[in-house]
């Protein structure tokens, strides 16, 4: 069935949208902002004051695009000065308008005019003029001005500014004037790659590689030939049209070294269109990645304007590629994982930045970290990592921005040795920096923390896997041209990238009717909104285009965690807790109480590791700061681990109502047992009776239950429900239910609108205790998707314990 939260979304956006398009004095373009009903507008008479503050909801970039939600938190601001005549003085000290989101500053901008609509009746309208001064967004209004359309409702201006008045506020904000009117489209897409970006990076000699062609487009058929340094070969005649045109011609692949007899490439390969030549690094002592340009020339030189690299199988037979391209216009990344290093790396990937020692910024302590400038760093440098005669990395031609993988491979060993030393040289042989820090992982090490010039980008273990400090993307713009004029100087920027130009741009020409695209790949650590701009020239005339792709994160659920048992002991308690989520429950803080007679709290176990060991005074006590590895407070998904507080004393007239614990773990939940709580357990038997609250979307609703399928026995017929009222539905055991029943919605009209299953065995894992509570509920223990899943579960009774989620 549709999703009708998104339905009801969708609808209340477009009664905005059509509620602010009303025939205003100033006509707006796109990118248009909509900001919704809930602000306030106010008018200090005194202070000659006049304030809106709201609430931006969504962006449409382009006539018949999709609105894009704007991030939350966001906020409109808006605080200029009008006296009492109506006349504009002018703003206010900071941004006369601010627009801010998730990600930042959106737009600010200055006043330049203010203009009374319509005064008559409960709603008022303005017209208000900007100058745009900064913002992420404020390439989208380049060479024009920013216009609001401000509609107040239920507003007590009756014309006059002697007095104070006030209203809300929501309208929408646009371009007036500028090239916003043009023929070329841009259309901004995104595809997540890879968390791991050194995956799609060669490791060793290149055997075979796929080249897409994204250079300007040929006009009839060229001849391509694409030869090895090792003598391999291939041959072409092929239309060469920007990014349209693959050539496969060898095993899928535009050259194969096998079909020449050779086992790679070679260091180098040339690319001759027509009798020019370019030539490509093959070796990988310089990045050759697929999804990204190839190396042109010098290896620290610019991306190749041509060729991008595809897909290719290195020397030892690794099959390296994109996956196959699903580009969106929004796109989710997953939230970052555990940035901090807990076992012995195998790998190191180190960012160079330039910066001296002093810019160092890390906890590791001083007798482990040192580090000592000799010289300022002029141009590249080389890069050696190394511990005696263990040498993890050494490459040279180093420039800031780089990535350095030192791997314990290439020493020789099977991981890092507890330091390493760092030597940064000119070209010369001159020592530049000098650093010494700790690799074992038993002193902080994390994603982020810095050592001089050099900056911790990635790590891999056997614990953790491999860790990277973002997410790979890769954006696609497409340039349609659609119109009957030539479109020259193409620039595509993007507010998203680092410098903002989309690598291939500026495209030289685009015939009408025709399209290009280009690719750019960035690493991502968060919720990303840039705008991408098109700018050209049509037939001599100014043109510009816009779009966004925004980026948000994918927040994992919150862990899921239940009792299992409780044993008090002379001197000690033990506490089964049970993760019932889908991913690792981390131990985050222990708060816990306990009678004075036990005397001082002196260990805490999980599972038998020891996770804290020192004295702490009774009757309570808070524990934050843990000893150990990071996954010895760690209960893995579906497992049962044994929580274990010991005390100094022994105290044999102690009683389970003598103790209180709350477990918080740091992936959002918590667990507690406090005296006197005598928790639901284990399912046991059969349900026989169900309490569940009303979240769908339709009201009021009302039920027939039935002790197994529609028009079996009828169990239960409720009233009307309007969304978050509670129904207990029971008896089904007494009328002989089978193990599936069924609920069947209706409307106030009577017209059946769905049908809901639950499961009375005990055995689906999501509907059989407290962990369980304010879940959704209704699509059987299949989570059978032609059954409606919105009710929350409040309540359960078994054949001997009832659940009340109310109590929790």
């Amino acid at each position: 069935m549709p999703n009708l939260h998104l339905l009801r979304h969708a609808a209340a956006l477009a009664v905005l949208f059509a509620s602010t398009a009303s025939a205003q004095g100033l006509q707006l373009g796109h990118p248009l902002m909509f900001f919704n009903a809930e602000g306030v507008t106010y008018y200090s008479s005194a202070a000659f004051e006049f304030n809106v503050q709201s609430i931006p909801l969504a962006v449409q970039p382009a006539p018949g695009a999709t609105p894009q939600p704007v991030p939350r938190p966001a906020e409109l601001n808006l605080n200029i000065r009008i006296d009492e005549f109506g006349t504009l003085l002018g703003g206010t000290p900071g941004p006369d308008l601010q627009v801010r989101d998730a990600t930042g500053v959106l737009l600010e901008a200055e006043i330049s005019r203010f203009t009374v609509v319509n005064s008559s009746g409960p709603t008022d309208i303005y017209d208000l003029l900007f100058t745009v001064t900064g913002g992420s967004m404020a390439g989208s209004y380049s060479g024009a001005e920013l216009g609001m359309n401000l509609v107040s409702e239920n507003s007590t201006f009756d014309g006059t500014f002697f007095k104070d008045f006030s209203g809300k506020a929501k309208g929408t904000l646009g371009r007036v004037g500028g090239a916003s009117d043009c023929n070329l489209t841009l259309d901004k897409q995104c595809l997540v790659v890879s968390a791991a970006s050194n995956n799609l990076a060669c490791e060793s000699k290149i055997a075979a590689a796929r080249f897409r062609y994204i250079g300007p487009g040929f006009d009839g058929v060229s001849d391509i030939t694409i030869t090895g340094a090792s003598g391999a070969s291939a041959s072409y005649s092929a239309e060469l049209a920007t990014n349209e045109t693959v050539l496969a011609g060898q095993n899928g692949y535009s050259i194969d070294a096998a079909l020449s007899g050779e086992d790679d490439l070679g260091s180098r390969t040339t690319i001759t269109i027509d009798g020019v030549a370019e030539e490509l690094h093959t070796s990988c002592s310089t990045p050759f990645v697929a999804g990204q340009p190839a190396p042109l020339n010098d290896p620290k030189g610019d991306p190749s304007p041509n060729w991008l690299v595809e897909a290719f199988i290195d020397k030892e037979g690794n099959v390296v590629g994109l996956p196959d391209p699903e580009f969106a216009d929004s796109c989710e990344i997953p939230a970052a994982g555990e940035a901090a290093c807990d076992d012995r790396p195998t790998q190191i990937q180190f960012s160079y930045t330039g910066a001296a020692c002093p810019d160092s910024d890390n906890d590791q302590p001083s007798d482990k970290f040192e580090c000592t400038d000799l010289d300022d760093a002029d141009g590249p440098v080389s890069v050696t990592i190394y511990k005696g005669s263990n040498v993890y990395a050494n490459i040279n031609d180093v420039m800031p921005g780089d990535l350095i993988e030192a791997s314990a491979a290439a020493a020789g060993r099977d991981e890092f040795d507890s330091e390493v030393e760092i030597e940064i040289r000119d070209p010369s042989g001159m020592l530049l920096q000098h650093i010494r820090l700790h690799t074992s992982c038993s002193q902080p090490l994390a994603i982020g923390d810095s050592f001089g010039a050099m900056t911790v980008a990635g790590f891999t273990n056997d614990e953790q896997g491999t860790v990277r400090g973002g997410i790979e993307v890769l954006y696609r713009y497409i340039v349609d041209n659609p119109g009957p004029g030539l479109a020259t100087d193409i620039t595509v920027t993007d507010t998203s990238l680092e410098p903002p130009t989309v690598p291939g741009s500026p495209i030289a020409s685009l015939a009408p009717g025709m399209s290009a695209i280009l690719e750019a790949m960035t690493i991502i650590n968060g919720p990303v909104s840039g705008t991408a701009t098109l700018v050209a020239n049509v037939d001599g005339l100014r043109c510009e285009a816009f779009d966004t792709a925004p980026i948000t994160v994918a927040m994992p659920p919150p862990c899921q965690v239940s009792p299992d048992g409780f044993e008090l002991k002379d001197d000690a308690l033990k506490w089964d807790i049970s993760n019932t989520g889908a991913d690792f429950a981390t131990i985050e803080s222990i708060e816990v109480s306990w009678p004075n007679e036990f005397g001082a709290l002196r260990e805490v176990k999980l599972e038998g590791d020891k996770i804290f060991e020192e004295q702490l005074a009774p009757p309570a006590a808070t524990i934050d700061s843990f000893s150990g590895k990071l996954k010895d407070r760690q209960i893995e998904a579906g497992k049962t681990s044994t929580l274990e507080i010991k005390f100094k004393e022994k105290y044999k007239q102690a009683q389970p109502d003598d103790i209180a614990i709350t477990v918080t773990f740091a992936e959002g939940c918590s667990i507690s047992f406090e005296p006197g709580s005598n928790p639901f357990g284990d399912c046991d038997g059969k349900l026989r009776e169900l309490t569940m609250i009303w979240d769908g979307m339709v009201e009021p609703v009302n039920i027939r239950a039935y002790a197994g399928d529609p028009g079996s026995d009828l169990v239960y017929t409720s009233g009307d429900l309007f969304i978050g009222n509670e129904v207990t539905a029971g008896d089904f055991t007494a009328a002989d239910a089978p193990n599936d029943v069924h609920w069947e919605i209706f409307d106030s009209a009577g017209n059946l609108i769905g049908e809901s299953k639950f499961h009375r065995s005990c055995s689906d894992d999501e509907m059989d205790g407290p962990e369980d509570c304010g879940l959704p509920q209704g699509n059987g223990k299949g989570n059978d998707a032609g059954f409606v899943n919105d009710w929350l579960l409040e309540g359960l009774r078994d054949d001997n314990n009832a659940l009340d989620c109310s109590e929790l």
